[in-house]
């Protein structure tokens, strides 16, 4: 039964509900407290003139203010709306430029200032469109606008979707493509003759998708091959001619505007490592065990194996599931490709890559026990309870205490320490061996004054001679790398300084802060 709302009714709930999702999404971008290495790099890349600051001739054996580091990580005055630095280090990184080239435009609005702001912004604003797109799509699979509405609220708070727009990198861009991309295919799906916009509409999705993420061109290939055996089949020779052009002039136009795609893919690092793992079949099911279980959190907020026992118990009640629209297919083949293929290929088993399909696997989730209690139930029951269970899924984080990945709340304590003592001298005492300078960049554009050491110099005289113009009385802050003797060194500065106390302030993902005093 198709329940109709009038538009001005459908457009009001709209708005609220990307308003409720806009307030959550400001709640946790203030709860974000560090960043993830990757997101340095973002904020390096759509601005800084190399990719790591680390390259700088001048990092080592230097102090440096904290506007040594927010230059790195912002734009200047005389840098606004100058995209040249993003082509550029994207060409020598492993990923597309679109992002990045948005990222700079919103960075130009925040000169000489760092802030975990203007990338949040730009994926709340990313995520208003997705959210659109979101209800476009389940009004097209439900045929229900009331639990259409829903769908796209609950598809919106879970922990993926948060996630993805705390984190300040590609994957909320992506997703709204993978969303944008979906519903074009859907509009076409039992069209006999494919119309221009349609055309447009698919081509430009297709050229921004593949200039953003190359991740994403895997899951429009498969709906590529799909479409075309479609066409092939019903002879619809036009239709073929018509579609395989659009994607051929997109990924066409892809490699003119950025020729590098392809040594990115094939050629480089990651495109190496991921054609490495491809083929390695031997732990395939190791992997695909360890990637369900991130995608069920991002996606189902850890309800996700309960959800498929609920699903086998009733399926045996349900039998054949009729009611069920081919339509869902454009969402889900794509999206079982696609995570197989990732979890094979992808460098780490993490969240992060499985950000662009979070929204349509959700989406496919609600919709596959809609179809399923409808089956069970009568409609306005199974819509009913339909709701019942993904509220639960929504609210089952509070119960549970289940945080975010990365608004990195456990770093809390350390933010708050570091900007109570950010005038002491600071040392960062980095293994060479194992440099992850980024993973902490954000530290040293708190602390007024820092000195980059290598581990090989860390001489309690190389130390002292830094130090000498240095008021000693409060203490020193020390961070050290991985892999450095960091027990010797605090110990010689205890004995030199007249010190008697050290305090752990914090592991760090590659070394730790410790205050001397």
């Amino acid at each position: 039964m198709e329940n109709k709302l009038k538009k001005s009714t459908v457009v009001i709930c709209m708005v609220l509900i990307i308003l409720l999702q806009v307030i959550v999404r400001i709640y946790v971008g203030n709860r974000k407290e560090y960043f993830h290495i990757d997101e340095a790099y973002s904020y390096a890349l759509m601005n800084y003139d190399k990719i790591d600051i680390t390259d700088n001739s001048d990092f080592y054996d230097n102090w440096h203010n904290k506007k040594y580091y927010i230059d790195y990580l912002s734009v200047n005055e005389d840098e606004k709306f100058d995209f040249r630095a993003v082509y550029e280090n994207q060409k020598n990184d492993v990923h597309p430029p679109f992002y990045y080239l948005l990222l700079r435009i919103v960075a130009s609005f925040t000169i000489d200032s760092f802030t975990k702001w203007t990338g949040i912004i730009l994926n709340i604003v990313i995520f208003v469109f997705s959210s659109i797109f979101i209800y476009l799509i389940c009004s097209r699979l439900f045929k229900n606008q009331i639990l259409a509405l829903f769908a796209t609220l609950i598809t919106g708070l879970t922990i993926g979707a948060l996630d993805t727009t705390a984190y300040i990198r590609m994957y909320e861009l992506a997703n709204l493509f993978i969303l944008m991309i979906t519903y074009a295919h859907m509009k076409i799906f039992d069209k006999e003759e494919l119309k221009l916009n349609d055309l447009i509409f698919i081509g430009t999705t297709a050229l921004l998708a593949s200039l953003t993420h190359y991740y994403t061109i895997m899951y429009m290939f498969v709906l590529f091959v799909m479409f075309a055996v479609k066409y092939i089949k019903k002879k619809q020779y036009k239709n073929l001619a018509k579609y395989v052009a659009t994607f051929a002039i997109a990924e066409g136009l892809s490699l003119a505007i950025f020729p590098y795609s392809l040594y990115h893919m094939f050629g480089g690092y990651r495109g190496a490592g991921a054609k490495s793992n491809l083929f390695n079949l031997d732990s395939l099911f190791v992997e695909a065990g360890q990637c369900f279980y991130i995608l069920q959190k991002g996606a189902a907020n850890n309800l996700g194996l309960l959800l498929i026992l609920i699903y086998i118990i009733l399926k045996q009640k349900a039998k054949n599931l009729e009611g069920k629209d081919k339509i869902i297919n454009l969402i889900f083949i794509p999206s079982i490709i696609y995570f197989l293929l990732v979890a094979k290929m992808s460098p780490y088993k993490e969240l992060r890559y499985f950000m662009p399909i979070i929204s349509v696997s959700t989406i496919w989730l609600i919709y596959t026990f809609y179809i399923l209690y409808k089956n069970i139930l009568k409609e306005k029951d199974a819509i009913l309870v339909t709701i019942l269970t993904f509220v639960i899924v929504i609210v089952s984080p509070i119960v549970t205490k289940t945080k975010l990945d990365f608004t990195f709340t456990k770093m809390n304590h350390l933010a708050k320490r570091i900007a109570e003592k950010s005038d002491l001298p600071a040392m960062y005492i980095i293994n060479e061996n194992n440099l992850r300078f980024l993973d902490d960049i954000y530290l040293f554009t708190e602390f007024e004054d820092s000195y980059i050491m290598r581990s090989s110099n860390a001489s309690i005289e190389n130390i002292e001679n830094v130090m000498k113009d240095k008021d000693m009385s409060k203490g020193i802050v020390l961070v050290f790398n991985e892999g450095v003797d960091s027990d010797s060194i605090i110990s010689q500065i205890k004995v030199r300084y007249n010190y008697s106390k050290d305090e752990l302030m914090q592991n760090l993902n590659a070394g730790k802060v410790v205050y001397v005093y």
